[in-house]
């Protein structure tokens, strides 16, 4: 009997399956005049489409598979019933079985067709289907993505940089295939991207307010910058650049930053790199310099000394972006902090050669633009016979800058030859080193050293040309110093030179005789 009960379940249950079935390819048939003729459904077409998107969790795998083919192929004729019929799509998305999670993600990208106001919502689903695990349906989703791209990119751009800025609850697998998806995206779409300007301008703002929404000092800021900086298009156009740059001056607030915090330090820092990557083409680095002169600069004795020297090498980087009236309001505070760097006498406090090195940049690219300015501070000029080349307060200025320079240059002479000698002797070091660490450590020592040298050979670059009595003022393109990348230009060997000269005097005579 308890057999026989259970036989009969089981049929009582697969009559109910097959006449749920059965239900609902009659109210396909019911439907399908709108796709034919089109117009609007009556109450009675309405109400079947309702029955079908209620409820689909509890239906039977069969109906999941058919509901998900069903819901967006009558859509587009029911907008009162589209937020139900989302959700209902969108839940078996999220099935268990994998056959019915493919039918619905590709019947996805359909609900947008003639609806695309849904875009952002469908992108969002499908971004975040993306870390699908099954190969197939990773295909499904990329393709229904494809498909909404389609027919609303900029809307489906807008949606996916949404979801690529990370928060306290979003997931970082979801993130890193949403953001590896744009790339692919960005890139497939470059020819669209560079014909529509609406859509490109449109691109760079979602840019600049994700990266805005990020710490610059951030792991994931860095990532996306670079994503950012290798996209297609972008190392040319300029509107981008100024929108970065604008953005990132919102990271540069004098009211919030702290000086002695490292954590405000770092953020700042992390912001003006950015804006110093693109000065060149973006020209917007007012916000960025009055910060720097106006916020930073007076801070700087608050600083630890690792602090102070990144910072009087960044604004010695933006040196040549300020113009005269900014040089001159500020010359005075340039050539203060080097006052407090080097002394007047030689003394057995050793100089900090790599700040001087810093301020002695600063120094030539603004004694260069507004010579009157060196002259009037450290009392350095070309002499033209003016009056006020006389007066005693420039006569001392000039007494105790050159001093300085004198003291700057016999430090960097001996700390030179320290460090010469620890490159020099690299090879002996290592062999005397019986363990990895000591290995390690001379290694660190060598670059070290190798970072003093180039540090002292940019000073006596600089010093060189303030040493005569009629000093010269060296430019931006002059000037190599030693945490840049550009490098001075090797001297040709003179072996090459003899040998250019006499091809030259060889040509010279050859011209000569064809005169004669």
């Amino acid at each position: 009997q308890t057999l026989k009960h259970s036989q009969d379940c089981q049929q009582q249950r697969t009559d109910t399956m097959t006449d749920a079935i059965e239900k609902l390819y009659a109210v396909h048939e019911q439907l399908a005049p709108l796709l034919a003729a089109g117009g609007e459904p009556n109450s009675e077409q309405a109400a079947s489409y309702q029955a079908v998107i209620e409820g689909v969790k509890q239906r039977s795998e069969k109906e999941k598979q058919l509901i998900a083919g069903f819901v967006p192929k009558f859509f587009r004729f029911f907008p009162a019933l589209s937020e139900g019929a989302l959700n209902a799509q969108i839940d078996l998305c999220e099935d268990a079985d994998l056959r019915i999670r493919q039918i619905a993600i590709g019947g996805l990208a359909e609900l947008c067709v003639g609806s695309p106001a849904h875009v952002p919502r469908v992108v969002d689903v499908l971004g975040q289907l993306l870390t699908a695990e099954d190969d197939q349906e990773l295909a499904v989703v990329k393709r229904s993505l494809g498909k909404v791209f389609s027919i609303d990119t900029k809307a489906s751009f807008d949606a996916l940089f949404n979801l690529v800025i990370p928060d306290e609850n979003a997931d970082a697998a979801s993130t890193a295939s949403a953001l590896a998806y744009l790339k692919n995206q960005l890139h497939a779409l470059q020819n669209v991207l560079k014909k529509d300007k609406e859509l490109q301008a449109s691109v760079i703002g979602n840019f600049s307010k994700t990266l805005t929404a990020l710490k610059p000092n951030s792991p994931e800021f860095g990532q996306f910058f670079k994503f950012m900086r290798n996209m297609p298009g972008f190392a040319r156009d300029k509107q981008a650049a100024i929108v970065l740059s604008t953005a990132m001056s919102t990271h540069l607030d004098a009211d919030s930053f702290d000086a002695t915090s490292e954590e405000s330090v770092s953020l700042a820092l992390a912001a003006i790199k950015v804006v110093r990557s693109l000065a060149g083409r973006s020209g917007i680095t007012a916000p960025t310099v009055e910060f720097l002169l106006q916020t930073v600069l007076p801070s700087i004795p608050q600083m630890s000394d690792a602090n102070q020297l990144r910072f009087l090498q960044v604004v010695a980087d933006f040196a040549r972006h300020m113009d005269s009236v900014t040089v001159r309001k500020h010359f005075g505070t340039i050539v203060g902090l080097f006052r407090k760097t080097v002394p007047t006498e030689a003394s057995d406090e050793v100089v900090d050669v790599k700040k001087a090195e810093a301020l002695l940049v600063m120094y030539h690219i603004w004694s260069s633009a507004l010579p009157v300015a060196a002259r009037d501070h450290t009392g350095m000029f070309v002499p033209t016979g003016q009056p006020a080349e006389h007066s005693s307060s420039i006569r001392e200025a000039g007494e105790d800058f050159r001093a300085r320079l004198k003291v700057l240059s016999a430090a960097a002479d001996t700390l030179g030859k320290d460090a010469s000698a620890i490159v020099k002797n690299v090879r002996k070091a290592m062999s005397e080193c019986k363990t990895d660490e000591e290995k390690q450590v001379v290694r660190d020592n060598k670059a070290k050293a190798a970072a003093l040298v180039r540090t002292v050979q940019s000073i006596k670059a600089m010093l060189k040309p303030l040493s005569g009595r009629s000093p010269s003022f060296l430019g931006n393109k002059a000037l190599y110093p030693s945490w840049s990348a550009r490098s001075p230009p090797k001297p040709k060997p003179q072996k090459q030179q003899q040998q250019k000269q006499q091809q030259q005097q060889k040509q010279g005579s050859k011209k000569g005789n064809k005169k004669d």
